[in-house]
């Protein structure tokens, strides 16, 4: 359960968007071997986001529940909120570098229907990895060419352009993720272009907190906690090292 944790902690801060309008994406999180059951929702608007992750599992004492904000006025930070005692934890985000293409290799698998659209399925594996992940992509899903500017630590523009070579695209549908615990499966329940309050994309009525402030029912995981508080006393050289060590040694994990 820490690696799944700590890969969603990854994808919340690493996101960004281009967005004129205001969208909304919701993914449903599942993990047969941890029992991970949740969400994830992002909102758009006004070139910000508004992150949001609810996962339970049979292992984890309490609900992990976390929001957090990437705003337009404080690029290279993110900021997770703590709902419950209204403070905020900000996090330096300005060196965290995404995959280019080169560091792709995508193998087409072929045309299959998957969560009621037409998709291509593809296997995906990062050049420093030995793990191959299974991707779904659908241009049915409506305004796709505009979610595809979300990135993460599962899609990024070098991602699409490594799929773009191969002759495919389209936005994830499914996505199987392996994971320490087993593997993670990330589906598309809804995808649509709405607009949000500013209220969404503010810290009025929050204020910054310490890292190491006791864990609630709304606060961020222990393990994350203490990622976050030694990344925070690094320099930014050592704050990118440390974030790719720690994607090389969730790609090298084994179940």
């Amino acid at each position: 359960m820490k690696k799944i944790t700590l890969s969603l902690l990854l994808i919340a801060f690493t996101m960004s968007q281009s967005f004129a309008q205001g969208a909304y994406i919701e993914f449903r999180v599942t993990g047969e071997k941890a029992g991970l059951k949740g969400t994830s929702k992002v909102y758009y608007q006004n070139g910000n986001t508004r992150s949001e992750i609810n996962v339970t599992s049979p292992q984890m004492p309490v609900a992990n529940n976390r929001v957090s904000l990437s705003l337009k006025s404080e690029p290279g930070k993110s900021f997770v909120l703590n709902e419950a005692d209204k403070t905020y934890t900000e996090i330096d985000i300005s060196q965290v570098k995404l995959d280019d293409e080169s560091h792709y290799e995508i193998t087409v698998i072929g045309k299959e229907k998957m969560n009621g659209y037409n998709s291509t399925h593809i296997k995906m594996k990062k050049t420093n990895s030995a793990i191959e992940q299974d991707v779904w992509v659908s241009t049915e899903v409506p305004n796709y060419k505009q979610y595809m500017s979300v990135k993460s630590k599962y899609t990024s523009d070098g991602f699409y352009k490594a799929l773009n070579a191969k002759g495919v695209s389209g936005f994830p549908v499914r996505m199987l993720v392996e994971e320490r615990n087993g593997t993670m499966q990330v589906d598309l329940v809804k995808s649509e272009l709405r607009t949000m309050p500013a209220s969404m994309f503010s810290l009025d009525g929050y204020q910054k907190g310490v890292i190491n402030a006791p864990v609630s029912n709304q606060s961020i995981s222990p393990e994350a906690q203490e990622m976050m508080k030694k990344m925070q006393s690094m320099t930014p050289e050592e704050r990118v090292k440390f974030v790719e060590e720690m994607r090389k040694k969730q790609a090298a994990s084994k179940f």
